[in-house]
């Protein structure tokens, strides 16, 4: 059996990392490049459909596959296992509870960008399940390797960490009937557009060196990817739209990027 601190070879599909590399660089140019945005915050495009409603409708599936896909399989019954499946619950369990009572929402969402972003998690979720809950011997053995796992935890919570942070700073930037646009302030928002984008980014880190599954690895990149490419294109339709929006700083990680 072939390992290192961050892959398990044994169970390596290098194909499907190559094909989920090219995802990550599309979304990414899409995203910088301003010429496809998921409409959703300030990229609505119109729609019906309650924000809050759409928000829980966007994780909650992802949740509920997560508990299924691991007592429904009956997965191996290890701490590496374990930590894993809660982890991934508690991202998608935490994104919906800020769904319904933390954040402010300004304008309805379309019924369309709901389905497809909650498809798309959908679709991390059974591929995550796949690759840890209905394989056994070799990830049995490899629960054993606590350095990576535990290392792995500590990242996932200090992203996840930082995302919430900055996700109360942002609720708390504007009133409850207040539609404006405004300057952050306070956290990392003085150094990044979107430092609640770096969180999530370094808990998905921490959760693929939890797994050391390619998969997952390839998961990390296509979400690093979109959000990175979202973020550039945050901060440039800040300064486009929002007065006295400061001219320093970066789009998502301080002094790089």
């Amino acid at each position: 059996m072939q390992a290192n601190f961050f892959l398990i070879f044994d169970t390596a599909n290098w194909g499907v990392f190559a094909f989920l590399l090219l995802v990550a660089g599309v979304v990414f140019w899409l995203e910088r490049s301003d010429r496809f945005h998921l409409a959703y915050s300030k990229y609505r495009r119109g729609g019906t459909l309650n924000t809050r409603v759409a928000m829980t409708v966007i994780y909650a599936p992802a949740l509920i596959l997560s508990v299924l896909g691991y007592f429904a399989v009956l997965a191996p019954d290890t701490l590496y296992h374990r930590l894993l499946f809660l982890a991934f619950a508690f991202h998608f369990a935490k994104r919906v509870l800020e769904s319904l009572f933390l954040h402010r929402y300004s304008k309805p969402m379309g019924w369309g960008t709901t389905i497809m972003i909650s498809l798309l998690y959908s679709l991390i979720a059974l591929s995550f399940n796949d690759a840890h809950n209905m394989t056994t011997t070799v990830l049995q053995a490899e629960s054993l390797a606590l350095a990576p796992l535990f290392v792995g935890l500590v990242i996932f919570l200090l992203g996840q960490g930082i995302n919430f942070y900055h996700h109360w700073i942002l609720r708390n930037l504007r009133g409850q009937k207040d539609q404006a646009y405004k300057v952050p302030a306070g956290g990392l928002f003085g150094l990044v557009a979107c430092p609640h984008y770096l969180g999530e980014i370094i808990a998905w880190f921490g959760l693929a060196l939890m797994s050391r599954q390619l998969i997952v690895w390839g998961i990390f990149w296509v979400i690093f990817g979109y959000l990175a490419g979202r973020a550039i294109g945050t901060r440039r339709w800040y300064r486009a739209h929002v007065p006295d929006y400061p001219e320093q700083g970066r789009a998502l990680i301080p002094y790089l990027l």
